[in-house]
Formats: structure tokens, sequence, C-alpha cells
């Protein structure tokens, strides 16, 4: 992958994953935000964006010789789906605990599962898949 091409994915990949961190006002605790959620967001999106820029056709105008839009959209798509399947927030009653208690399990954690692996694999079969027929996402497209 070209400098221009890593340059272009990584700056589309960080942009919206700020846009929906910042839209959906993800935080971890009540003092910033929650930069778990948005490194996992991360790393599902970059090889998203990897993956679309293999398989689908160059159209836009160009910038570092990569054709942008496609991967705007396809990064927005991602980040909908991603979004759409983040649980509601419900607001927390204050509990009176007497003694020592156990903290509740982190549901932060929880999203490198077994779904975030077979994601992997997904992409990763995708990318081997297009290398393979000779689809490199070369700057010419």
């Amino acid at each position: 992958m070209a400098l221009g091409e890593f340059s272009v994915i990584f700056g589309v990949s960080v942009l919206v994953v700020a846009l929906l961190v910042g839209a959906l006002g993800w935080r971890r605790y009540e003092n910033g935000p929650a930069w778990d959620a948005a490194i996992f967001v991360f790393l599902v999106l970059y090889p998203a964006l990897w993956v679309a820029r293999m398989w689908i056709r160059p159209a836009g105008p160009v910038f570092l010789g990569v054709y942008w839009v496609p991967l705007v959209f396809c990064g927005l798509m991602v980040a909908f789906v991603i979004g759409a399947t983040r649980p509601r927030r419900r607001r927390r009653k204050r509990e009176i605990v007497i003694g020592p208690s156990e903290p509740p399990e982190d549901p932060a954690r929880m999203p490198f599962g077994f779904f975030f692996w077979f994601l992997m694999l997904l992409y990763l079969g995708a990318l081997v898949a297009g290398y393979a027929n000779g689809r490199t996402p070369m700057l010419s497209g």
C-alpha cells in the first residue's frame, strides 16, 4: 500500500471515528471520552476501508493520488452500523453499598469477542482474495 493510500485511509478512519465517538457522546467515565471505544471503532473501520479501497470502483476527486469519495461513504456506512448496534445509555440509580462489592463487568471490554475476531478473519479473507485476483489498490485505482 502506497504512502498516499495509507495516509488517506488513516485520515478518513480517524475523521469518522472522531465524528462517531463525538456525535454519540461515548464516555467511559464522567471526565473524558472513551478512548477504548474509539480504538475499537478504528480497529474495525481501518481494515473495512482498506478492503473497500481494494474492491470498490474508484470515483470522484483524487487526493494524494487516491479516490477518497468511496472511502468516506464506506466509512460512514460502517460507522452507522456500529452506532446502530450501540446499546442505549441507561441512567444509573445511586446504590448504597455496605461492605466490599465487586465492580460490575465492564461492557467496553466485551467487543473484542468472537464477532470481532470473526470480522477480522472476514477482512483478511477479502484482502487475500483481492490480492490473489490481482486487485491491488494502487494509485491509479
